[in-house]
């Protein structure tokens, strides 16, 4: 009976840590994703019409460099919880800045491969990421764009 008891207080104080464990995980993804939705706000980049469209260009540029390195830091992590948060921000990223250099910034060759760039490795590292619930989603649009610009049949370096 003694034995018994042990056994059950050992399996509550494991439970416990567990459960602690799991909470503390919990928290530090919420406040790691809401950070980051405080760091990087696309609507006063999308909608503000007081920026240049080179403007436009480096921040999402400078946002693209950051997400991809995060996203490429995370990627062979076994639980991706934050991550895919960081592949939504990403992927909005990635087409806008695509856009942005398609549309407005059609004239300069060097921009419009480096969005195109962007494209392509965020695609790639989406291969890491298919327990993300959206990730084929965003590789049948990352791949849309691409085909897109392929036939458009501009000059790359």
């Amino acid at each position: 009976m003694e034995k018994s008891s042990n056994d059950w207080l050992m399996l509550g104080v494991f439970l416990l840590i567990v459960g602690l464990l799991l909470a503390v995980y919990s928290i530090a993804t919420y406040t790691e994703i809401k950070s980051l939705g405080e760091k990087i706000d696309f609507e006063l980049i999308d909608d503000n019409n007081s920026l240049s469209s080179s403007e436009k260009y480096y921040k999402y540029l400078t946002i693209a460099d950051y997400l991809n390195q995060k996203i490429n830091k995370n990627k062979n992590l076994p639980v991706k919880n934050s991550s895919c948060v960081y592949l939504d921000f990403a992927q909005h990223n990635a087409i806008e800045l695509y856009s942005l250099t398609d549309t407005r910034l059609e004239a300069d060759e060097y921009k419009l491969k480096t969005a195109k760039d962007n494209v392509k490795a965020l695609r790639t590292l989406l291969d890491s990421y298919n327990t993300c619930p959206k990730s084929k989603l965003y590789k049948a649009e990352l791949d849309k764009i691409l085909t897109e610009s392929e036939k458009k049949n501009r000059f790359e370096y």
